[in-house]
């Protein structure tokens, strides 16, 4: 699971055999030159990621305590976000008061993008402390970090450390598995899945076994199996939407203008990339407007058309060569080989290179990583100066 190669062939295998199940109809035929696109992709990373597959190692033995003091910042900037807000999105929810227009519609605060970006990190820096120790302060620091994404009520940074969650148990113990704790995370994945769909059900203003707005909004229409809950509706659309948005873009449009100073930035994180000259945020034609994304190749195709999606596969790919390279062999190798999965998994549902809480704590872990090598290359003279004596 740290191998991020094979992370984008488990992804986008799944979506495209998800898709052309067609439970919605707003999963049409597939144009042919995304479905070139992603046989060639797929097969290509395959490829790579078998041949690289000794490089992706769960090393990771010695990572620094993070203060509890942190914890307490993130906490703090959560609150302020909060205060600055007028609200607790948490209790809105469980007063049935939750407005989630008005929700996505407000600009993140300073405050709110540290906290939760923060919170992010700090829950998956911690599972990897925890597969090796138990201290009481990390489990102080991980809930921390975990009560202020759910005071937020964030779902897709939620499914973000759930997904981190799997990578590092499965890649811990993929040789302890037995067959009853294969069946175990089965049972949690499926459950996870389902209370993904009863919180959307809550935060649309409806009860947990009400998902009629989202059958309606899925244009299910009598497609989805009896057998089947109702709640899984937002999963099936969440994984399927995207690509259903970018279908109808590349059949609609010739994508055939090129912006190149935007195409840059769609390797940059937002927060930067919006600060920079000629920044225009991407505008992509949607099938539908309440499934507003179009997953991590739409930036791609706005500003590039469909020769930028297959130019954007090959940076994508070469820009996580480098930085693997960087922290190769240091101390938070694994670290990145987890948070960069992530992006390949999140792939399916935005830019990730893009997206703050995936790829802010790519950077951070790369910047500590060349912190980490930078400090010890200065006792590595000395030591093999001594050893010259």
């Amino acid at each position: 699971m740290l191998n991020y190669y094979y992370c984008y062939c488990m992804t986008w295998g799944s979506v495209l055999f998800f898709y052309v199940l067609g439970l919605s109809e707003l999963n049409k035929a597939l144009n042919p030159l995304l479905l070139l696109f992603f046989i060639v992709s797929i097969l290509y990373a395959a490829v790579m990621g078998y041949r690289l597959r000794s490089s992706f190692r769960f090393t990771d033995e010695n990572l620094p305590a993070i203060p509890v003091a942190i914890a307490l910042i993130l906490i703090a900037c959560a609150i302020a976000s909060f205060l600055q807000s007028g609200d607790i999105p948490l209790l809105n929810m469980l007063r049935g008061e939750y407005d989630y227009e008005d929700l996505i519609n407000k600009e993140a605060s300073i405050f709110h993008t540290i906290a939760i970006v923060g919170s992010n990190f700090v829950f998956i820096y911690q599972l990897l402390r925890l597969s090796h120790r138990r201290t009481r302060r990390d489990l102080v620091v991980l809930f921390l970090s975990l009560a202020v994404l759910l005071a937020a009520t964030s779902r897709s940074n939620l499914m973000i450390c759930g997904m981190a969650a799997l990578i590092v148990v499965i890649t811990r113990r993929s040789r302890k598995f037995t067959l009853g704790k294969t069946f175990l995370i089965a049972i949690i994945v499926v459950t996870a899945l389902w209370l993904f769909g009863a919180i959307g059900n809550v935060r649309s203003g409806f009860d947990w076994w009400d998902s009629s707005y989202i059958y309606l909004l899925g244009y299910y229409r009598g497609l989805w199996p009896d057998f089947l809950p109702d709640q899984f509706c937002w999963f099936y659309s969440y994984f399927t939407s995207p690509l259903a948005n970018l279908n109808y873009a590349v059949g609609l449009t010739s994508g055939s203008s090129i912006d190149v100073f935007n195409y840059v930035y769609d390797f940059i994180p937002m927060m930067i990339a919006k600060r920079l000259p000629l920044y225009e945020p991407s505008n992509a034609v949607l099938q539908v407007p309440y499934f507003n994304v179009s997953s991590v190749w739409s930036d791609y195709f706005v500003d590039g058309g469909v020769v930028g999606i297959f130019l954007g596969f090959i940076i994508q790919f070469g820009l996580l060569r480098f930085g693997h390279s960087i922290v190769r062999g240091g101390r938070y190798e694994t670290l990145f080989l987890v948070l960069a999965s992530v992006c390949m998994i999140g792939s399916f549902f935005v830019n990730t290179f893009v997206y703050p809480t995936t790829s802010y704590p790519v950077c951070i872990a790369l910047a500590l990583a060349v912190w980490a090598k930078l400090r010890e290359a200065p006792r590595r003279h000395l030591t093999s100066g001594k050893s010259g004596l």
